[in-house]
């Protein structure tokens, strides 16, 4: 294959992942609760959309800690995900929402324009 051929190969790779990227998700919630008192420390996963990267977690009934399973080291308590892929696809869904309200909000201004 010479090196236009890969680069054109390696575009419609691209456009064919962007093309499947563009569907709706449904809603995940974490289906890791905020432990009682009495319960001690739960382990799951949380994510950061600004990161894009799933950490693994843990919580208890007054902090949380991103990144460690064993103490929690910030204030507030969460609830987690049982797995990577269901914190992966909460995230996805997240920042599907956020894009959303954002092209809403295009589209606003371009009906706007329009009249």
């Amino acid at each position: 294959m010479t090196k236009k051929e890969q680069a054109e190969f390696d575009r419609l790779k691209h456009d064919l992942r962007v093309s499947r990227a563009w569907k709706l998700t449904d809603p995940v919630t974490p289906d890791i609760p905020v432990p009682a008192w009495e319960e001690g420390i739960k382990n799951g996963y949380l994510y950061n959309t600004y990161s894009l990267r799933i950490e693994k977690a843990c919580t208890n009934s007054i902090n949380h800690n991103y990144g460690g399973w064993d103490k929690t080291t910030t204030q507030q308590p969460r609830e987690l995900y049982s797995t990577p892929v269901l914190a992966l696809r909460a995230m996805r869904y997240e920042i599907e929402r956020v894009c959303l309200e954002k092209l809403a909000k295009v589209d606003a201004m371009i009906e706007a324009e329009l009249v």
